[in-house]
């Protein structure tokens, strides 16, 4: 990424209604960086428009069950935060799966997603939140695995 207002590290994705970027000071893990996810109109980012953050692209092979799994953190319950996989973009996945954090506030989730693709290809997976203009959501340390 290139950095903000030209000052190292300072990597800021804006976007209409949020702001994406990473950050050191709410972090799950100790190494790296959280990506902070922050909807800044809760009018226009709704279930229906959610601001979206692709978090990795990843291989995966036929007929084998894929894992994903991610640490989240929501600073409101307002805030609805989930993993998402597009339907669609692979064969054996028609419709969009989600997995949706439940945890209260402030507090670190572990989220699973699972799906199994019937062809061999590339997936986006994509991290999603909305409602409120002044809550924050926090992905970090992201496992991908296949059974």
């Amino acid at each position: 990424f290139p950095s903000h207002d030209n000052a190292a590290n300072n990597h800021l994705v804006t976007t209409d209604y949020g702001t994406i970027r990473p950050q050191t000071s709410i972090r799950y893990g100790n190494t790296g960086y959280a990506w902070a996810m922050a909807p800044t109109n809760a009018t226009w980012r709704t279930s229906s428009y959610p601001l979206d953050f692709k978090i990795a692209t990843t291989a995966v092979s036929a007929n084998s069950l894929v894992t994903i799994k991610a640490w989240m953190r929501r600073t409101n319950t307002a805030l609805p935060f989930r993993l998402k996989i597009k339907g669609g973009q692979i064969a054996g996945v028609t419709n969009d799966i989600t997995s949706s954090m439940t945890a209260v506030a402030d507090t670190w989730e572990q989220v699973s997603l699972n799906f199994t693709p019937t062809e061999t290809g590339v997936v986006e997976i994509l991290a999603e939140c909305w409602g409120g203009s002044t809550h924050t959501g926090y992905i970090d340390d992201i496992t991908i695995i296949q059974a």
